[in-house]
């Protein structure tokens, strides 16, 4: 993708193959240097509205060497016994790294590292992120953390043990960036909404955090009208960021405090010291925010958190049901909104 053009009326995309395709709503779903996000930028930047620390480069904060081992021995591994998943996570505050390690079926164990990287050594990346990639590199960090220990069996067990249980093809090695970009403009004939969150990775929400935002933008998109115009949608994406934003800002500010810093130290100490009661009503807090589509059948609850059903779910459900009951429930149905992906 080379350019966007947009107005009242449609999305155009032209490619540099000189291809070009059109659609009532245009969703950037190509990574953190979106070329949607950098064309819609532009745009907005050119009328003073972008955001200044959406105007900023993405800092890199740390390297991450994750795995996803192949069936291994119970007898060396016996956490693997359990049926219950056994999650253990590892800080340090002699050296910049934090591991974590958990139980899957099949006697499968996912593991995973990451390095903390100051101010400097996250200059040089940006500088340098392509000479550290490609065949061998992750061999180089899975020889620096060979020796760091992991719980279970004797207390002789290291991350070595599964990264030889581990195929090389199931190994991988990124780089990440801490980022929650807050850039939102409606004006007369352009929408932007930039739901993109770079979160740390040491609270284990940024996969989650995409989950829900997806689920929560399909609801709204998909009750909106064929002859929607930009004025129509934008009701829409500001209910999508009431509900979303403050769960990801919450989300980012949690990880951070479990990165390698003294926040990590007092988190910790906080949470292996936290009375039962006060740690389901956190869990509570956090877990039972699970949105979901109000176009398909209620995925049945069997988590030990009971579920809430989220905004976007209970509002575009009546909807839904509104046109079901109306004298034309097929013409309504055809009504959704082309997408372009």
């Amino acid at each position: 993708m080379v350019s966007l053009y947009q107005d009242d009326e449609r999305a155009i995309i032209y490619f540099a193959d000189g291809t070009h395709h059109e659609g009532d709503i245009l969703v950037g779903a190509d990574g953190a240097y979106s070329a949607v996000r950098h064309c819609l930028y532009d745009t907005v930047d050119r009328i003073g509205k972008l955001s200044r620390s959406d105007a900023e480069d993405l800092p890199y904060s740390c390297i991450c060497l994750v795995g996803h081992s192949g069936p291994l021995e119970k007898e060396k591994f016996p956490a693997l016994w359990d049926e219950v998943c056994q999650y253990n996570d590892t800080h340090t505050i002699d050296i910049p790294y934090s591991w974590m390690t958990f139980t899957t079926k099949d006697d499968v164990i996912c593991w995973g590292v990451i390095k903390y990287l100051d101010v400097q050594n996250s200059a040089a990346y940006s500088r340098e992120q392509r000479s550290d990639w490609g065949e061998g590199a992750t061999d180089t960090m899975c020889n620096e953390v060979r020796d760091f220990p992991i719980p279970g069996g004797d207390g002789s067990l290291t991350l070595g043990d599964l990264i030889d249980g581990t195929p090389r093809t199931q190994i991988t090695k990124v780089m990440l960036e801490e980022k929650v970009f807050d850039t939102w403009y409606h004006g007369r004939t352009v929408l932007v909404g930039d739901a993109c969150h770079k979160i740390h990775p040491a609270g284990n929400r940024g996969a989650v955090q995409a989950f829900h935002d997806v689920v929560t933008l399909a609801n709204w998109i998909n009750v909106l009208s064929r002859s929607a115009k930009v004025s129509d949608i934008e009701p829409a994406f500001r209910a999508y960021k009431e509900e979303r934003f403050p769960f990801v800002q919450e989300a980012a500010v949690h990880s951070k405090n479990l990165s390698q810093d003294m926040k990590t130290v007092m988190s910790q100490f906080v949470t292996t010291h936290m009375p039962s009661w006060l740690w389901r009503a956190v869990n509570a807090k956090t877990a039972g925010y699970r949105p979901q589509a109000s176009f398909l059948p209620l995925v049945k609850d069997n988590g030990t958190v009971s579920s809430t059903h989220s905004r976007s779910y209970m509002e575009t459900r009546r909807i839904l049901e509104a046109r079901s009951s109306s004298p034309a429930p097929a013409a309504a149905a055809a009504a959704a909104a082309a997408v372009v992906v």
